[in-house]
């Protein structure tokens, strides 16, 4: 059955500019170039949210999509004039994808960013950064933080399409502006792309004889809201656990959502001793991860998962017995259940706050409360103080 878009902004993207094409960030950096150009008001929000600073002296702003410059065509390019000096702010939009990366003659390696943000360098004044380069995409990108590009003072970081979610939900809440009815529209589009959160999943969907097929794009749209919350830095305080995007790197497959885990390689979750995982999950049997509750019908459950791989069943007994995990209660636990597998050559116990997808039908807005069970319990998980942590390092030893 055709789908019927409820925004503007869905039903004008379907419209390919040639066969087979279909430009969608492009399509995104001229609406959001069109919005920032008719609202002032919002240009001046979108502007400090990026630059984290008053720009009230701001004048003679303009404003350039695809603009061309020797570092190549910049998605969005603003530029003002603010006590007697020049600023400008580019920003690279990435739907579902990360900037270019290649390796130059040289050997080097280099990206898109730290290409724009050596050209803004060209730009600055001698006392003052006043040209800048963002990053807007639909997940925050490993290796992409301001943290791990500190060495470029032009780069602000990178945002997220949720981020700007929020600015235009915030902007036009009792907005009268002509522009807000369109702007309410382009969130609405968001969503329905699955850039900023995603649609209602459907019993349909859920039977059809391929169900992941039917809801690639939905599972997508909330892998990249977990990430906004399942950040890289989470559990930075035990050194040896890595972080993982699934399916937004290598496929996992079954499961969509963020792991953190413990093996040397950060690809190679499956390899690890040692998970946590945050997101949707289907697995058909209890060999290597516990068998979900519908797996005959292929119905994944939204779960948070700490879990742990052992050698044989006398050392699972022996962590079962030392830490009082007999005694574990899940009403007592915010929801965590006990469990453990031992049958050679696979042996593991786990702690799981998990229900069906089928639950999440009845509710109006799926992803609001999909996403509230899958915080608490990520939060429950990430409390220092809390028995969770004490079993995690005790996982970890």
């Amino acid at each position: 059955m055709k789908k019927t878009y409820t925004s503007i902004f869905s039903s004008l993207s379907k419209y390919p500019t040639r066969a087979g094409v279909r430009p969608l960030e492009n399509f995104v950096t001229e609406a959001v170039g069109y919005f920032l150009s008719n609202d002032e008001q919002l240009l001046k929000k979108y502007i400090e949210r990026i630059l984290r600073k008053d720009i009230a002296a701001a004048e003679r702003v303009k404003i350039i999509t695809q603009f061309p410059c020797d570092a190549g065509y910049i998605d969005l390019a603003i530029f003002w004039h603010e006590h007697g000096e020049t600023h400008s702010l580019f920003v690279e939009h990435k739907i579902w994808s990360s900037p270019w990366e290649w390796e130059d003659d040289e050997g080097f390696e280099n990206d898109q960013i730290t290409v724009y943000c050596k050209y803004q360098e060209g730009r600055f004044a001698e006392s003052d950064v006043n040209h800048h380069v963002a990053l807007m995409s639909s997940y925050p990108l490993t290796g992409y933080s301001q943290e791990d590009k500190k060495e470029l003072p032009a780069y602000l970081g990178n945002y997220t399409w949720w981020d700007m979610r929020d600015l235009l939900n915030n902007h036009t809440m009792n907005s009268n502006h002509p522009m807000a009815k369109l702007e309410r529209q382009f969130v609405d589009f968001m969503k329905e792309e699955n850039m900023a959160g995603f649609d209602n999943f459907t019993m349909d969907e859920l039977a059809s004889l391929s169900p992941f097929e039917q809801y690639e794009e939905k599972r997508k749209g909330l892998a990249n809201r977990i990430y906004q919350f399942c950040t890289p830095d989470a559990f930075k305080q035990y050194k040896t656990i890595k972080y993982y995007q699934s399916p937004t790197k290598q496929d996992m497959h079954g499961y969509w959502g963020a792991i953190y885990h413990d093996y040397e390689e950060i690809k190679y979750p499956e390899e690890a001793s040692f998970w946590i995982f945050v997101g949707l999950a289907f697995n058909e049997n209890d060999e290597w991860y516990p068998k979900t509750s519908y797996s005959s019908q292929k119905i994944p459950e939204v779960q948070c998962f700490v879990g742990k791989w052992f050698d044989n069943e006398d050392q699972i007994k022996d962590f079962v017995k030392k830490n009082s995990l007999n005694k574990w209660s899940k009403e007592e636990n915010k929801g965590f259940e006990f469990t453990s597998y031992s049958s050679h050559p696979v042996h593991y116990i786990a702690l799981v706050k998990r229900d069906s997808l089928l639950h999440f039908l009845q509710k109006e807005s799926q992803e609001e409360e999909i996403w509230n069970f899958l915080q608490t319990g990520f939060k429950e998980i990430a409390n220092k103080e809390g028995k969770i942590s004490n079993l995690i390092k005790a996982l970890l030893e």
